[in-house]
């Protein structure tokens, strides 16, 4: 495809890496079409993607979610580690890196997670993560079922809160600075 693409004349593709790590890439339920690979296949579908556009010349502006459901302390460092490394294989050709702690967009998993408490317990038992209380959880649902348009930053810090065991808001911010900084260099 991306000998294709530069046999058009496209010289810049966007590609979504959402995350670095096989733990984020599970936990932000990232499978393609209709198979569900595992963390570690997509994560080496980022690296071949990466390889396929310097083979082909191409230009990437790549996208990385910082956070996912049920990260702590330690895969929040991981996770880290981990965009740093595919930031660095790729600096070759990434001309612009979006990096962005997970935002619960209406429409999307993390959002229906705050809109429906059902829906959140299922999730954090199929990646076997310790869920919210239940009455933050119909707290939190009460606030969010049926909203369309959100103040973007309290539905992040909601989710947080709720989803994201021992790290704060503040926390992520921190990681997308260092990650943004890293990618500059």
């Amino acid at each position: 495809i991306a000998r294709g693409f530069a046999d058009i004349a496209i010289r810049f593709v966007m590609i979504g890496f959402d995350a670095a790590s096989p733990v984020a890439l599970e936990r932000l339920n990232k499978a393609l079409r209709s198979s569900n690979p595992r963390g570690d296949q997509l994560l080496e579908r980022n690296y071949k993607a990466i390889d396929s556009a310097h083979d082909a010349g191409l230009w990437i502006r790549g996208g990385l979610v910082v956070g996912h459901l049920g990260i702590n302390e330690s895969l929040l460092a991981s996770d880290a580690e981990a965009g740093e490394s595919l930031l660095q294989y790729g600096s070759a050709s990434l001309f612009s890196v979006d990096i962005e702690v997970l935002s619960p967009e209406p429409g999307s998993s993390e959002f229906r997670m705050l809109a429906d408490a059902g829906f959140a317990l299922q999730r954090c038992k199929v990646l076997g993560v310790k869920p919210p209380s239940e009455q933050w959880l119909a707290r939190t649902s009460r606030k969010w079922a049926g909203r369309d348009l959100i103040d973007r930053e309290e539905a992040m810090r909601d989710y947080v809160t709720g989803f994201m065991h021992g790290v704060r808001f503040e926390d992520l911010v921190a990681i997308r600075h260092r990650l943004r900084d890293f990618a500059k260099s």
